[in-house]
This record gives structure tokens, C-alpha cells and sequence, in this order.
């Protein structure tokens, strides 16, 4: 069986969570397919232990272009099957495929998207969900979204809950000195996480500022590209590699994320 799949997530730095979870999984895949991994010429190359097709977008085009231009041209002359990582297939691909969709976030709460990627988020997710053979999700409550948003047979859509990446272990916290001295991070601390506005950051920290003086001596460690409030005793590392990251969240004593949705 040979399979190609949309690597564009690998070429992410730091990885997201699809990122993340297409680089476990291929290999694993390669051990029972002939797999090739499609990847954007524009960007950097990742380090996989499969087979790299780097394909050639036009200079100047968001990714999603690259998509429909660039791979979908290439998956024509492909004898086999293709695996759309990231809620979306070729528009003009007619070939056998699956969908990978974590959860429709974009669908359900619009308000955290721009209007130009709500609208092409939820064509591609919704084109992809209908001309694939199955789609791929992580939970009971995505499955459920999915079918009822796009209507779907629920024999269709495959719940494959992912694994934890084996970086993120409790043994992390060996390597924690370090980082917390560069952060400026003091024992014991929280972790909270920026990024989406579903994610709440505003709310972990608006509850930062209410805790009791008896806590008030921890830190509220906050990991992502959106920056908190300057409040005393909230630390903001910003975005970091897997290896902080996993050490940061051994060392501390808990996560706070008030997220409103996930899949």
C-alpha cells in the first residue's frame, strides 16, 4: 500500500499538536506502507525518517494554495492513498483519501478566526469530510461534532485517540534547573497556556489575581506567543521548544487551562 501524506504541520517551528502527532505516527505507518511525506518547498525541511516529496507553490501564496496547486496536481499521478493531516483535501483531487479533523473549533466558535480563514477552514473541512472514505478524529465529543455538523454516518468517522509524546515524562523535571534559572522561574509555580482566545488565558490570569495571600508566593508560568498582563509573580516564557516545554510542566504543580473548547 502506498500512502502520501499532507506534511505541511511538520514544518512548523516549534511543532503544534498535529505537528506533534504526524511525526509520531509516520513512522509507525511506514512500518506497514510505502509512505511519502508531501511537504512545501517554501518552508523548512523536517527531520523525518520517511521519504520527502518537497513540492513547488507559487512565490507569494498562502499556504493553503499550495495545497490545491502544488499537491493536488502531484496526487494525480499517485497510485494510492492520501492522508489530509490537517482538515483538508485538494479541491480538485478525486482520488482515494482520508481526513485527519481534531475538532471544528473554526465552526464552533468562529469569533477566534478571521473572517477570509473561518470561510476556508470550513469549505475545506467541510469538502474533505464529504469526498474522503473515512474521517479521522480524537474524541467521542469530535465524532459527534462532526457528524452533526456535517451530517455524516457515524461508521464513517474513526475516533484514534492520540498517544503522549514520550518527551513529555515526569523523569523531565531532572532537567528543569536550568530553564527555570533562565526563565526566572521559582518553585512552586502553575503553568497556563497562551495562544487561541478559546484557550482562556485572561481567565487563568484574572484568577491569578484573586488567589488568597496564603498562594500568593507562586508563579503563574504562562508557555505561547499571547502575553499576559505585567502583574507580579506571572512569568512569560513565551513559545518554546518540546524539551522546555515537558521539563516546565514536570516541575510544576499544576496546569491551569480554562480552555471553552477543545476537540
Amino acid at each position: 500500500m502506498r500512502v502520501a501524506i499532507d506534511g505541511r504541520r511538520l514544518q512548523d517551528s516549534p511543532l503544534t499538536g498535529v505537528g506533534r502527532w504526524i511525526a509520531n505516527i509516520v513512522p509507525h505507518l511506514a512500518e506497514l506502507a510505502d509512505v511519502v511525506v508531501l511537504t512545501d518547498r517554501r518552508r523548512r525541511t523536517p527531520t523525518n525518517p520517511v521519504r520527502l516529496q518537497s513540492l513547488r507553490a507559487p512565490p507569494g501564496t498562502p499556504e493553503v494554495v499550495w495545497l490545491h496547486a502544488s499537491a493536488g496536481p502531484w496526487l494525480s499521478r499517485f497510485p494510492g492513498i492520501f492522508h489530509g493531516t490537517f482538515n483538508a483535501l485538494p479541491a480538485t483531487y478525486r482520488g482515494r483519501a482520508v481526513v485527519s479533523i481534531f475538532d471544528l473549533s473554526f465552526e464552533i466558535h468562529p469569533e477566534d478566526f478571521s473572517y477570509a480563514k473561518r470561510l476556508i477552514f470550513a469549505w475545506q473541512a467541510r469538502s474533505a469530510a464529504d469526498r474522503a472514505v473515512a474521517v479521522i478524529t480524537i474524541s467521542e465529543h469530535a465524532k459527534r461534532s462532526i457528524c452533526d455538523t456535517y451530517h455524516l454516518d457515524p461508521e464513517k468517522v474513526l475516533v484514534a485517540p492520540p498517544a503522549v509524546d514520550p518527551v513529555f515524562s515526569p523523569d523531565r523535571i531532572a532537567d528543569l534547573g536550568p530553564i527555570a534559572r533562565r526563565f526566572g522561574i521559582e518553585a512552586p509555580y502553575v503553568v497556563a497556556i497562551g495562544g487561541a482566545r478559546r484557550r482562556g488565558l485572561e481567565v487563568a490570569v484574572e484568577a491569578w489575581g484573586r488567589l488568597p495571600k496564603k498562594l500568593a508566593t507562586r508563579q503563574l508560568v504562562v508557555v505561547g506567543r499571547e502575553a499576559p498582563p505585567a502583574i507580579p509573580r506571572v512569568v512569560h516564557v513565551g513559545r518554546v521548544d518540546d524539551l522546555t516545554w515537558s521539563a516546565l510542566l514536570a516541575g510544576a504543580d499544576a496546569l491551569c487551562y480554562p480552555t471553552r473548547f477543545e476537540g
